[in-house]
């Protein structure tokens, strides 16, 4: 029924679906009774178990381990350029800057749908690239890494996706946000000044850890 009003929808308005671009994703308990395929002309439309959403790659399961062994694989095999550098005298400040220009934004894209929901694991996985960088630029260093991180007034990758996080958050709080609707309905201002607890939104209760992890929740609980 869905399916029809989506071919129904997309006819009307001129959008014809791209059946070779169109894949179907099944997510929860469905994985453990499928329904049956869907079809579109006839043609049936393709199972996966991952997908990559404009750039980011989403996994039935609702985990992003796909997704960081893709981004830490693309960015390790960056690392080989800056070892070029290295090897051809490009001093410490421009390899620096070659790193935070071309490696390191493969590591954080569109980080806010994915860093709250990351394992301690799959953090410390984006995190040894970093490590590995500044070893390239700087050569070996027996510091402790977040030490290290500020005697060179860098972040650490957790610390920036923290920082690019919450300013997403932050402009999701604009009306003009298309965004903005998913955020819960405000608290009463007149109740708020008369709180301890004073946030303009209240986190829902999560009754399930997955849930608790998600953006909105997450945000709301730590970026007020």
């Amino acid at each position: 029924m869905y399916l029809t009003e989506v071919l129904n929808w997309s006819a009307l308005n001129l959008m014809n679906i791209n059946f070779s671009k169109t894949k179907e994703m099944l997510i929860g308990t469905l994985c453990k009774n499928p329904p049956p395929v869907l079809c579109i002309d006839g043609r049936v439309v393709e199972r996966v178990s991952v997908f990559k959403l404009l750039g980011v790659l989403v996994d039935s399961s609702l985990k992003w381990d796909s997704h960081v062994n893709s981004i830490c694989a693309k960015a390790a095999s960056r690392l080989f350029f800056l070892k070029q550098l290295k090897r051809n005298s490009v001093n410490s400040a421009d390899l620096l800057y070659f790193y935070v220009s071309a490696i390191r934004p493969v590591l954080e894209y569109a980080c806010p749908a994915w860093h709250s929901s990351l394992t301690q694991k799959l953090s410390n996985c984006i995190e040894r690239v970093q490590k590995r960088a500044l070893v390239i630029i700087f050569g070996s260093r027996t510091d402790v890494y977040e030490d290290y991180c500020v005697q060179l007034g860098i972040s650490t990758l957790f610390e920036r996706r923290e920082m690019l996080s919450k300013q997403f958050f932050k402009s999701m709080l604009s009306p003009s946000s298309c965004l903005h609707y998913l955020l819960p309905e405000p608290r009463d201002s007149t109740i708020i000044d008369k709180l301890r607890n004073s946030t303009q939104y209240s986190a829902d209760t999560a009754r399930t850890d997955r849930f608790n992890k998600s953006f909105v929740q997450y945000a709301i609980n730590h970026f007020q």
